[in-house]
């Protein structure tokens, strides 16, 4: 038991140590006279960037009058290195332990006339940039930068009528009724990129494709495979195909496979996480 726990306390420092930017100085650059060069800063703000560390450095046009920029960074993990750290914290919670992460960012302050070249120092960052003004009134943007993210894992929970949830207009996503008696474990890849919000015409970008298996000892005895739809960041509704072992009650012997298509919605990890400690 203690060698498990110790195992699991390794897997959590790997997946939540981050490497803090250093402070340095952006260049300063004179904006192009082509305007298709350059990304007005009002624009970038809750957007994402697609880019990579080896990309060129992106050219962010400021509001006149600003005499200087606070940037403030901090590398922004995959979804699927912050699942399986949640995967961890299940595996710790079980041993009654608990987990405490922090992730300090650093800040630097940048003179900037008009604009300003940023190039990111993670492969995703997340970041918030502030322009203060003469007046000394300031502004802060918030944006993503980064690779695409494709891969997650999800907690799905099967449901037979839509009167098992409810919509959270706060947080504007589907909550439980009541706690699943039992539900699955999901891997997961999506076409589009995790955190970008498609428009209708792009709709194809928010399908996922879906593997599944029970949350149980045993959780070859009920999987599938299915297909995932996210309506926005925080509602996903799947189907599935799921093939569930046939037991004789009595011993327990495995006398074949029931198949049967399955509806649910999935949730974030974190959710498991609450079921399992309640």
């Amino acid at each position: 038991m203690k060698r498990f726990s110790l195992s699991l306390l390794i897997l959590v420092s790997l997946f939540s140590r981050h490497t803090l930017a250093e402070e340095r100085e952006l260049p300063l650059v004179v904006c192009p006279s082509d305007p298709q060069a350059l990304i007005p800063i009002h624009q970038l703000d809750r957007k994402r960037l697609f880019s990579s560390i080896d990309d060129p450095p992106i050219t962010i046009k400021l509001p006149k009058g600003v005499r200087n920029v606070r940037v403030e960074e901090k590398p922004l993990p995959s979804r699927i290195s912050q699942d399986m750290l949640t995967v961890a914290q299940l595996g710790l919670s079980w041993l009654d332990q608990n987990i405490m992460l922090m992730n300090t960012p650093k800040s630097l302050i940048l003179p900037a006339p008009e604009c300003v070249q940023y190039k990111q120092p993670y492969l995703r960052t997340t970041v918030s940039m502030t322009t203060v003004q003469e007046n000394n009134q300031s502004q802060t943007y918030h944006f993503f930068v980064g690779e695409e993210d494709h891969f997650y894992l999800s907690a799905d929970m099967p449901i037979t009528s839509i009167n098992e949830l409810y919509y959270d207009e706060r947080t504007n996503s589907l909550i439980e009724k009541e706690q699943p008696a039992s539900f699955y474990f999901g891997l997961n890849y999506k076409i589009g990129d995790l955190s970008t919000s498609y428009p209708l015409r792009e709709f194809y970008n928010n399908f996922a494709l879906k593997a599944i298996a029970k949350f149980a000892k045993k959780p070859s005895e009920s999987m599938g495979i299915g297909v995932g739809y996210h309506l926005n960041q925080n509602i996903e509704l799947f189907i599935a195909r799921v093939w569930t072992q046939d037991n004789n009650n009595v011993g327990k012997a495995h006398l074949g496979y029931t198949v049967t298509n399955t509806f649910g919605v999935s949730f974030n990890l974190t959710k498991a996480l609450l079921w399992f400690r309640k």
